[in-house]
């Protein structure tokens, strides 16, 4: 009987031990929490530190070392991404408010686009203008090749345009956008209106003794030509004169 009467007190008791375990378990829970959140905005000072610098690069030399640097940033951004997710999911489960690092991390994610499509655009140009210019012309389709370098200056245009609304601290970037467009343009303007004359396949031996008259430039003909050879010579002067004869070819 005493205990039943004593029930109501010992459940109490029962409840305020409980309500004591609960409140220090969330605590603890807390504390790892914040712990937890200390590393991950350290590590995303870090990377964001590691983007600057790739931000600030002006090396051409660099273009594949920037882009491997960017893909590495890209994952380990992409994998605090997932931690913070979690993180936020504690944050809600303990009732308390929430960060914004999962909203900087997006954020940061999303800053290193333009900086990749800048390196990426100057690999691939350059790695095709040596294609173009070193290859055999009979294995060029100038049309292909035109097509190509347009998107490509479209693309320098559009990131010089960014870089400059985003301020000094992208003005490094900036500045190798313009330099890339420019090389882009040389190109254009020397090497693509010569390649649509040239690299076709229906030019003979004929065709090429008629451009060594008209252009006073003597060509070394043999199915191994390149570009290269070609702008060397000068014949990319000449493309007013030789016009004709190539389409007609």
């Amino acid at each position: 009987i005493a205990t039943v009467y004593s029930w109501p007190l010992n459940m109490q008791s029962y409840l305020r031990k409980s309500f004591e375990q609960q409140g220090i378990k969330k605590l603890e829970l807390e504390e790892l929490l914040e712990e937890d959140q200390r590393r991950l905005e350290n590590d995303m000072n870090d990377l964001s530190k590691r983007v600057e610098i790739v931000a600030d690069a002006s090396n051409t030399n660099d273009i594949r070392k920037n882009i491997e640097r960017l893909a590495s940033i890209r994952r380990e951004l992409q994998l605090k991404i997932e931690i913070a997710e979690g993180i936020q999911s504690r944050e809600k489960s303990l009732e308390i408010p929430q960060s914004d690092i999962l909203s900087r991390l997006e954020n940061a994610l999303s800053a290193i686009d333009p900086l990749e499509k800048l390196w990426k655009n100057g690999r691939d140009f350059m790695d095709k203008v040596n294609v173009w210019h070193d290859n055999s012309i009979v294995s060029i389709n100038a049309e292909d090749a035109e097509r190509t370098v347009d998107d490509i200056l479209r693309s320098f245009t559009k990131l010089s345009k960014d870089f400059e609304k985003a301020g000094s601290s992208r003005k490094a970037a900036k500045d190798m956008a313009s330099a890339f467009q420019l090389q882009v343009k040389e190109f254009v303007g020397d090497s693509i209106p010569l390649m649509l004359l040239v690299c076709n396949p229906g030019m003979s031996e004929r065709h090429w003794k008629e451009i060594e008259v008209v252009s006073g430039i003597s060509v070394p003909m043999n199915e191994s030509i390149t570009m290269s050879v070609l702008i060397d010579l000068g014949l990319q002067h000449h493309c007013r004169d030789i016009e004709e004869i190539c389409v007609s070819a």
